[in-house]
């Protein structure tokens, strides 16, 4: 019912110390300096992951911070009008997505910034959701459909919702491969 594992080796064990030759290597090497250099590269790894796992954490957290302001700025007033505000800043990034594959990278340019005209239509489209984005809440405070505090809720979580989905694409950004 119950495995019996070995006891671990001490550092007098049979292994420890050694050397071994091989074929493909032309130095002797040591069973402890192997295991040291494999033990490195594993806690690397282990710490390469759980950097990623605290970012992926924390912008969880403030996207989570971000919708729970603008969904009490509907509740709180009994107006629904402010989640469209969400809405506008999680469709924000999808014209950047989109026509960043439009654009027609040459072996020429010279800076990353220069473009194809898609691309700048890209842009062009995100800021104009953006801009919408910021300025609903506030035509609609001064149009008195909804209240100025639900308004800077809206807008506050609105820019969190984005600055975090703007966060995660620039940190999770996959290098492209030259060739």
């Amino acid at each position: 019912m119950f495995k019996q594992f070995a006891a671990p080796r001490s550092p007098s064990s049979s292994t420890a110390g050694r050397t071994f030759s091989s074929p493909l290597f032309s130095s002797k090497l040591s069973f402890d300096t192997v295991s040291e250099s494999r033990v490195g590269d594993f806690i690397q790894y282990i710490s390469d992951m759980v950097a990623g796992l605290k970012t992926v954490i924390l912008l969880s957290f403030v996207l989570a911070v971000g919708f729970l302001l603008v969904i009490l700025s509907c509740a709180l007033f009994a107006n629904w009008l402010p989640l469209l505000v969400a809405l506008t800043f999680v469709i924000a990034p999808l014209p950047n997505a989109i026509f960043a594959h439009c654009g027609g990278g040459d072996d020429f340019s010279s800076s990353e910034y220069e473009g194809s005209a898609a691309i700048d239509l890209g842009r062009f489209l995100t800021s104009v959701i953006v801009v919408t984005g910021f300025a609903l809440p506030l035509v609609l405070a001064h149009a008195e459909v909804i209240r100025q505090t639900a308004a800077l809720m809206s807008i506050v979580g609105g820019g969190l919702v984005y600055g975090t989905i703007l966060s995660y694409s620039q940190v999770f950004k996959q290098e492209q491969d030259e060739f």
